[in-house]
């Protein structure tokens, strides 16, 4: 008999500043998870975070630092039994993002729809983004994400998707390690 562990339910808005303790993982998001109000989402290392199915994570307004280590990196991923492609929905990150406080660092994110980076510009290291149902990673052209490290495989596109379109202010494109 497998013995399941007690999870630790995020649904809805974050309001405040909040950290995901990895005492407490691992985390099922349900529904729609929005960081608004400029508060801060902190996530610890070794922390797993499962994406219910349909389940989705928007930073509205506000900051995340997701930094993991290599030996206790950050992981989110299908709360599936058997995980597949597409079995949630994105992680995005908005025009409301405070780009100077927010980053990704040793995290996996996997069996989703991928990344969406909006008139926003994370930085994002040492991350692997695998087996989602669409793009690695999708920007838009007010974009201007960074990083170094950064992996992508079992995607729909192992890539980082840029919209046709003209360009209407200066934008750096300077992740490192996944193809545009």
């Amino acid at each position: 008999m497998q013995q399941s562990m007690a999870q630790t339910v995020v649904t809805g808005s974050i309001t405040g500043n909040t950290t995901l303790r990895a005492a407490q993982s691992p985390y099922s998001f349900q529904g729609d998870v929005i960081v608004e109000n400029n508060a801060t989402l902190s996530i610890e290392p070794g922390v797993t975070v499962q994406m219910a199915a349909a389940a989705s994570f928007t930073l509205k307004k506000g900051a995340l630092q997701a930094v993991g280590t290599p030996s206790l990196p950050i992981k989110i991923t299908s709360a599936a039994a058997s995980p597949a492609a597409g079995d949630w929905r994105q992680w995005r990150f908005t025009a409301g993002t405070n780009n100077a406080l927010t980053q990704l660092s040793y995290v996996t994110i996997e069996y989703g729809s991928g990344v969406a980076i909006e008139g926003s510009s994370p930085v994002i290291n040492n991350t692997a983004i695998n087996h989602h149902s669409g793009p690695a990673v999708a920007i838009d052209l007010a974009s201007s994400p960074a990083g170094t490290g950064n992996t992508a495989s079992g995607n729909s596109l192992n890539a980082i998707s840029v919209p046709t379109g003209t360009i209407r202010a200066q934008v750096v494109w300077g992740v490192v390690g996944i193809p545009y």
